[in-house]
């Protein structure tokens, strides 16, 4: 067996809990494996992208064969990211006594609301979160291909605990009769922890602000020093600004994508630069690949999981992050950020007036305004219908 921790590049223990940072691709799929092959009694999954290719069959089979062992396995997917794989797919699954379903499969005004976690839960005990999909170019390491740089974070202590009775919540309210809206938020709330050094914080359609964006607010707006690496990068204006005065204060350190699945979010993300750069802010472009990380440290607070610094992630997905409340761990993350600029280029006030020009900031806008607004608007009003509040 390979153990989870054996190749992290951060291992460390926080308030009973072991906390394990995994970047390389192909140990990030063995630890994943490794939780599945070694399950005894339950595992459950949430995938927002679920695909019919050489990694999720490897999956489907360590899920199989631990159903034959005795152990009990639910797997959800995301109804809009895995549309394009089949309910066949999981027959063999099904057969060997599994349980599968998708979130919010049909079609209608709730569509557009997405169940956005990555999570594996082993025995109760044992958690995996992260931004990786299950998906061949998720676990890859080739460099300049099309796959994504991303991270693991494998966690064993008391909270793992909490995680599972969420899931077990969330399937119950997607197979009941009614799954409103009004019953979600309340199942967010009462599953985001509100207090301890090592809290699970859920993202979701809230008229205001969901627990995650509550708590990374206070957290930004008390912060003096601020690093992210952030695959997408569109926060709405209130967010952006809330960086913007974060930089004033002290530091603030950015680490976005030069490339990407969708072109356009490049665009969006060039759009906030200039605001960011006239308050002092350190911006990159990440060059090795394609960006899919998902990390905030806030002085010595460190958000790890699905979340994007993006509107959607802010105020409409489902999302899941762990806030771990460490100085010890917020120093590692730190330097491993530090260690991620080798393989960017920086964003300066002279860079940006050369890649911009008077089309191109007109493109940058309009793609910032369909992420940052027109998209949250749409899907604002058919998820929680008409509200004249404003997010903060």
């Amino acid at each position: 067996m390979i153990k989870p921790d054996e190749n992290a590049i951060i291992h460390i223990d926080v308030a009973g809990h072991s906390l394990s940072v995994i970047i390389e691709g192909a140990a990030r799929f063995a630890s994943l494996l490794s939780y599945i092959t070694e399950a005894k009694e339950s595992l459950r999954l949430f995938y927002y992208i679920f695909a019919d290719d050489s990694h999720g069959l490897m999956v489907r089979e360590a899920l199989i064969d631990a159903c034959n062992r005795g152990v009990s396995v639910t797997i959800l997917i995301d109804g809009f990211g895995s549309s394009p794989i089949s309910d066949a797919f999981f027959e063999p699954l099904i057969d060997a006594g599994g349980r599968f379903d998708r979130f919010l499969p049909r079609y209608g005004r709730r569509y557009l609301l997405r169940n956005h976690q990555k999570l594996l839960v082993a025995d109760g005990r044992h958690a995996v979160i992260g931004g990786a999909n299950i998906a061949a170019d998720y676990f890859s390491d080739m460099e300049a291909g099309g796959q994504w740089h991303d991270l693991s974070l494998a966690i064993t202590g008391p909270c793992v605990g909490r995680l599972a009775a969420w899931f077990d919540a969330l399937i119950h309210w997607m197979t009941s009769e009614k799954p409103g809206i009004r019953s979600l938020q309340k199942l967010i709330t009462q599953h985001s922890d509100t207090s301890g050094p090592i809290r699970w914080v859920i993202g979701g359609p809230f008229r205001r602000l969901s627990p995650f964006a509550k708590a990374l607010r206070n957290d930004l707006d008390a912060a003096h020093v601020v690093d992210m690496i952030q695959a997408y990068f569109v926060p709405n204006w209130t967010f952006l600004r809330r960086l913007g005065r974060a930089a004033k204060r002290g530091t603030v350190r950015i680490i976005t994508a030069a490339f990407s699945d969708n072109s356009t979010t490049i665009g969006a993300a060039r759009h906030c630069y200039a605001l960011l750069l006239r308050r002092n802010a350190k911006i990159f472009e990440y060059q090795g690949s394609k960006l899919h990380m998902k990390v905030i440290i806030a002085d010595d607070v460190v958000y790890l999981g699905s979340a994007n610094y993006d509107t959607r992630s802010l105020y409409i997905n489902v999302e899941l992050m762990l806030r771990i409340a460490s100085q010890d761990f917020a120093d590692a993350m730190r330097d491993f950020c530090a260690g991620e600029l080798v393989k960017s280029h920086v964003v300066d006030t002279k860079w940006l007036q050369r890649t911009s020009g008077p089309l191109r900031k007109i493109r940058w806008f309009v793609a910032y305004f369909l992420f940052s607004t027109l998209d949250y608007t749409v899907s604002r009003s058919f998820n929680i219908g008409a509200d004249q509040s404003r997010p903060s």
